[in-house]
């Protein structure tokens, strides 16, 4: 299992917002704020578009 450094997380994320693909909320509390990000309908479709692709790929191998 290969385990990201929290820089490149960051930056997948960060790309993910600008090709709104994702919504980033930023939350502020008593001593920090706190970055959450969420999927939206089109990073959804998307996703799931690609799914069935791998899927129908892995079918085809078979």
């Amino acid at each position: 299992m290969t385990r990201l450094d929290k820089t490149e997380v960051e930056l997948i994320l960060n790309d993910l917002a600008v090709q709104r693909l994702v919504n980033r909320i930023e939350k502020k509390g008593l001593l920090r704020s706190k970055i959450e990000f969420t999927i939206n309908e089109t990073g959804h479709e998307l996703l799931n578009s690609k799914k069935r692709e791998f899927e129908q790929k892995t079918k085809d191998i078979k």
